[in-house]
């Protein structure tokens, strides 16, 4: 059951005027859905496209196609997965996608991966441990799967960077306390 839809169109302005090193333009495009399965759980799926404008001419493009899944699977937990695959092209500025750590492949060092082309994939299955007024505390099971590309090679599933590891979660509603995390990957 499709539960909403999500739509944007933005543009940016920069000038030398206002302190740019470039007059150019950027425009952004999103489309999302999201749905309902049920009592099980929920599907969001998001596509994006974002470029440059410069005299005429696209530059610095950059897709993505983003999907999220969560099915719950026992009283107190839900299986999640996740799916990145983004691409810079016709990249002037040498940006770089990034994975590693807290880019998206735990159990690897931070930015351990650059490129223009990432694909990365996340499987979880979350529990929560305790769930009170005061305190609430989750564990994790998780497998993360990725790997960025350079722009001339083609983005292969079989070069995927594999890590598996258990991770813990601690919030408090109460006294305001943003969720901390701790992930052990290797």
């Amino acid at each position: 059951v499709t539960i909403g839809s999500r739509s944007s169109i933005g543009w940016e302005h920069a000038s030398v005027g206002i302190l740019s090193d470039l007059d150019f333009h950027t425009v952004r495009i999103s489309q999302g859905q999201d749905y309902r399965l049920g009592k099980m759980g929920y599907m969001f799926l998001n596509i994006g496209v974002e470029g440059r404008v410069e005299t005429r001419d696209l530059t610095n493009l950059s897709t993505a196609i983003q999907g999220r899944l969560a099915i719950r699977t026992l009283p107190v937990g839900f299986f999640v997965g996740r799916m990145i695959i983004d691409a810079y092209l016709k990249n002037e500025n040498r940006s770089q996608l990034l994975l590693g750590s807290d880019t998206g492949l735990r159990g690897y060092a931070v930015n351990r991966f650059a490129g223009e082309k990432r694909m990365l994939f996340n499987l979880e299955q979350r529990a929560r441990i305790v769930h009170s007024p005061l305190l609430d505390v989750g564990s994790v099971l998780f497998v993360d799967m990725g790997h960025v590309f350079k722009e001339s090679e083609l983005m292969n599933p079989q070069k995927l960077n594999t890590s598996v590891g258990m991770g813990f979660r601690v919030s408090s509603r109460q006294f305001g306390w943003p969720m901390a995390r701790l992930d052990l990957g290797y």
